[in-house]
């Protein structure tokens, strides 16, 4: 099996950005609704300029789709274990 390579630094610190952006969102979203979702306000409460996170993201829809796409990847997460521990319907309530 052959290793990826290593990330460099300058990946390993968009993946942080990315990731402390989308902590940001989640705490918006549980505050307000996904409604209210900006990424100037994101922007502002990580000291950054609003323009900067597009950097990471190419939008709010972007952004909305990335979380959508970790919640899902989390529940399969969640189910796997649970499936794996045998755990049955009655296991997951």
């Amino acid at each position: 099996m052959v290793k990826p390579p290593a990330a460099t630094p300058r990946e390993r610190y968009r993946t942080q950005v990315r990731a402390e952006i989308k902590q940001h969102a989640w705490e918006q979203i549980a505050t307000a609704g996904a409604s209210a979702l900006s990424l100037n306000a994101i922007a502002k409460r990580m000291g950054l300029s609003g323009p900067a996170l597009y950097r990471y993201f190419a939008g709010r829809d972007e952004l909305i789709t990335e979380l959508v796409r970790d919640a899902y990847r989390s529940l399969a997460d969640t189910v796997h274990a649970a499936s794996a521990a045998g755990a049955g319907p009655a296991g997951l309530a």
